[in-house]
């Protein structure tokens, strides 16, 4: 049954839809997502990607870890997203994840934001990207929408939106559709995740699978997979997913 949130983002994209979606490089694709695994690895990354670490910044207490990659062309500037250990770093993310269900900002992504915007004062000439996966991807969504800067989410949550008529064209969210978290914003098509919050940029789905929701997602995966219904948001499934649909310009890391 539709709810008032259902009917007015329906209304919402009635009057303002969203433009078709540019497609990114697809060399550029790979490159962001195998920066924004790198952040698990402390910043190291192959270099078969043609990037290295020139920066970081970790404030563990706050849950903002910042990785600045570059390469030829440009900055590369990754939000590090949570991983499975049990230590300070991932409790403070999933507390600040609560926070975002709620609808709010957390401070780890003003310090992302505060972060991103001295990088760029004290870069003014340099190309700068941002990435991120998971949590980290979602943070990538909050600088990019308070900077203007471009970049790729990976299994991101999404973030409260300042302005839904703003459909920018220079960043995209790549969802697994059956990963919980990816879909677990209110504009993927089940819409039956959180009412707060929305993917800032152009959703791109990686597989052909039927758009489900979250709770069903996460009893797909439990049943599937051993209990794991974190499974489709692993990293290695999107690293799968990408190549799928993009091809051997996706390269897997076997490392």
């Amino acid at each position: 049954m539709l709810n008032i949130y259902h009917i007015l983002s329906l209304f919402l994209t009635y009057i303002n839809p969203a433009p078709v979606i540019k497609q990114p490089d697809i060399s550029q694709i790979n490159t962001l997502f195998h920066v924004s695994v790198a952040d698990f690895n402390n910043g190291t990354i192959n270099s078969q990607y043609g990037v290295h670490l020139i920066d970081k910044a970790l404030m563990n207490n706050v849950a903002t870890r910042i990785f600045v990659f570059k390469n030829t062309k440009e900055t590369i500037i990754s939000f590090e997203g949570t991983g499975l250990e049990n230590n300070e770093y991932n409790n403070a993310v999933v507390k600040m994840n609560e926070i975002l269900k709620l609808g709010f900002i957390p401070p780890s992504y003003e310090q992302a934001l505060d972060y991103t915007r001295k990088y760029i004062k004290d870069h003014p000439k340099e190309d700068i990207w941002l990435t991120g996966i998971s949590a980290g991807g979602s943070q990538a969504e909050y600088v990019s929408q308070n900077t203007g800067k471009p970049g790729m989410s990976f299994a991101g949550t999404g973030i409260p939106i300042i302005n839904p008529f703003i459909h920018p064209t220079n960043f995209w969210c790549f969802v697994n559709n059956h990963d919980p978290v990816g879909t677990f914003a209110m504009d993927t098509e089940n819409r039956l995740g959180s009412l707060q919050i929305n993917h800032y940029g152009q959703v791109i789905y990686l597989n052909n699978l039927e758009r489900t929701g979250p709770t069903y997602n996460i009893i797909y995966s439990s049943i599937k997979h051993n209990g794991n219904f974190l499974y489709n948001h692993m990293p290695e499934q999107y690293e799968q997913a990408l190549y799928n649909k993009y091809g051997k310009k996706i390269i897997l890391d076997k490392n």
